[in-house]
């Protein structure tokens, strides 16, 4: 202290006055408490205070030290309590450590330890899914694992995860499988108003069923005849598209195609100059398909025809009606 001699501690230098180094008060300090109420004078730099017997506020034998005194306010700091056992946390057990990571884990100057939060892959923890790793010095980090799916149980694979909502609902974390219900991938589109004139020279032509009855995911676009998969999967797509003023002898082929992305499957090539069956004045064919097949997400979907193939440019898309449909599209996600 400034007003002693290090090498002659008993030797006091300076004016006469009393310095105060322990007090004992029956309640904590305050930032009110910078002056000894027995004297006047201001409390020394790191003077002890001490809570006595049947105190009002803290504990009997809480500890503290007085750091500095600004402004007439005192800053106390508590150094130990009257509680047995120990004084506060000194270090943490975890269950893990790592890199500069200690286990257990000790504060550092001061007097913290850092704690966060984390996810890992699947089977880096196990069967506990949850544990406490300490990587760096000072700190650590409660890690959850991601869950896994398998084919049977086992527990260290449990674990965090989130769901597909094209198949999954939750509802404040109630998870339920939505099945075959109205998030479930399902469309059917028809033709009302015929296309005339579109191919019977081999013309390729993408039909554009743009009466759309239903579409659970929005997923055709009945402007462009596009259907968009929202999820991979095995779909299931059926239609048919009936052609008009088929009568010619040199329509000797004609198809229909359903176009995806990942393939090309063509159906009913026949020569409807042959087979066509007359409707008054309306010389008629009908081209179907049923196709199972795999499409990933975003994978597309068309549906086009051809007649040919070197006659005249006259056969047209035709329809029986919104109430009988003749020319239709439609799609569905099984599994």
């Amino acid at each position: 202290m400034g007003n002693f001699n290090p090498k002659l501690p008993t030797k006091f230098r300076g004016t006469d006055k009393t310095i105060t180094f322990f007090v004992t008060r029956n309640r904590e300090p305050t930032l009110a408490d910078f002056r000894q109420p027995e004297t006047g004078n201001l409390y020394s730099i790191a003077t002890i205070w001490q809570v006595g017997k049947n105190p009002s506020t803290g504990v009997e034998g809480d500890l503290w030290i007085l750091s500095k005194i600004v402004a007439n306010q005192a800053y106390w700091v508590k150094i130990a309590t009257g509680v047995i056992p120990t004084a506060g946390i000194l270090e943490i057990a975890v269950d893990a450590s790592s890199g500069t990571g200690t286990n257990p884990v000790q504060p550092d100057v001061n007097g913290l330890v850092t704690v966060t939060g984390a996810q890992v892959a699947t089977g880096i923890i196990g069967a506990n899914v949850i544990r406490m790793n300490s990587k760096v010095v000072n700190s650590y980090t409660a890690e959850i694992q991601q869950t896994a799916a398998v084919s049977s149980k086992d527990t260290t694979k449990n674990g965090v995860a989130h769901f597909n909502s094209n198949q999954f609902s939750v509802d404040q974390g109630f998870t339920s499988l939505t099945g075959n219900n109205s998030t479930q991938p399902a469309f059917y589109a028809q033709v009302i108003t015929p296309s005339l004139n579109v191919t019977g020279d081999s013309t390729v032509y993408q039909v554009i069923f743009a009466n759309e009855i239903f579409d659970q995911t929005n997923s055709y676009n009945n402007a462009t005849g596009v259907f968009t998969a929202p999820s991979a999967g095995k779909y299931l797509f059926t239609g048919s598209v009936l052609l008009n003023a088929v009568n010619n002898v040199l329509y000797t082929e004609s198809y229909i195609s359903l176009n995806t992305t990942q393939r090309n499957f063509v159906t009913n090539q026949i020569a409807p100059g042959k087979v066509y069956s007359e409707n008054g004045t309306d010389f008629q064919v009908s081209l179907s398909f049923n196709v199972f097949c795999q499409m990933s997400a975003n994978d597309t979907a068309t549906v086009t025809i051809s007649v040919g193939p070197a006659g005249p440019k006259t056969v047209s898309v035709g329809s029986g009606g919104s109430t009988d449909p003749r020319t239709w599209f439609s799609a569905c996600k099984l599994c």
